[in-house]
């Protein structure tokens, strides 16, 4: 956006400027300097007149409609507010800064409970038991006996004799 002091009687910075003061979109500074130069600068308050005039036009097509008066009253207390007010607001459970940092402090701390106790989990040595079975049949003088090994991964069949069969 241009500003009133870059303009220095340069036409085209002007209309620039003028049009920028009428459609609002120049900042509070700006905007007392192009209104403090309206006061004695005549040429540059008839080319704001005529941006004025010209953007006029764009208002025909709509009717002017008033606020509701609970809107109306939202708006102009949330603008006109008492310092108390805005004091109650800023005290508010949800705008205390303490109470987002603790709550804050307590996820990262549950998140690195959980982490720590299932890597602490998943690194403890497990004992392994060694899986033992005895198979036989009925009336059999030899039996197998298998026995698996957890830490090794293997697997150990023995036969094994039982002594006398008697039918």
């Amino acid at each position: 956006m241009s500003t009133p002091d870059q303009s220095k009687g340069d036409r085209s910075r002007d209309e620039v400027l003028a049009g920028e003061y009428v459609l609002g979109v120049l900042g509070g500074t700006e905007r007392q300097k192009v209104e403090a130069r309206l006061r004695h600068d005549r040429p540059f308050a008839a080319m704001v007149k005529r941006w004025e005039e010209n953007l006029t036009q764009f208002n025909d097509d709509y009717a002017e409609v008033a606020a509701p008066d609970h809107l109306l009253s939202g708006i102009e207390d949330r603008l006109f507010a008492s310092p108390a007010s805005v004091a109650a607001v800023k005290d508010s459970l949800w705008n205390s800064l303490i109470l987002w940092r603790g709550l804050s402090f307590a996820s990262i701390a549950a998140l690195g409970l959980f982490v720590g106790f299932d890597y602490a989990e998943r690194i403890r040595p497990k004992p392994q038991v060694a899986l033992t079975a005895d198979l036989a049949g009925e009336n059999q003088a030899i039996a197998l006996h298998a026995r698996y090994d957890g830490n090794s991964g293997r697997l150990a069949v023995t036969p094994v004799a039982l002594g006398e069969v008697r039918p």
